[in-house]
């Protein structure tokens, strides 16, 4: 299996989770995100399966709290926050400070916590 760290690759509406992936940022599917109204129509991470004629790769579903910071508008697709439009996670009025898609997983938890926030994982 892949032995690359993580990154970030979604966060979902409620920004609450985020999901990290071994695939190639670029290459990570999910259903509708190249769609514009991101909350309503993009799906999470797709699982890795044969068919998708991708090198195997794995996800990592992280739970998090973090007060002040917000997620893109609906307006941005996955697509487009994944290229580097806009970040993932961003404070209110520091554009420096933010979390961008292709984040390692280690490199956003420091942040999330650096910032008073939390980070739940599952345990095993």
């Amino acid at each position: 299996m892949p032995d690359r760290e993580p990154v970030l690759c979604y966060i979902d509406e409620s920004g609450k989770w985020a999901w990290f992936t071994t695939c190639e940022l670029a290459k990570q599917p999910g259903e509708k995100w190249d769609s514009e109204w991101r909350g309503l129509d993009a799906s999470e991470p797709l699982e890795w399966a044969e068919h998708r004629n991708l090198p195997p790769y794995e996800l990592t579903l992280i739970g998090f709290r973090l007060a002040t910071w917000s997620t893109p508008k609906d307006t941005y697709s996955v697509e487009c926050i994944n290229r580097g439009g806009v970040p993932w996670l961003n404070p209110w009025g520091w554009d420096d400070l933010a979390i961008w898609a292709g984040t390692p997983l280690s490199e956003f938890k420091r942040l999330i916590r650096e910032n008073g926030g939390e980070v739940y994982t599952r345990e095993d």
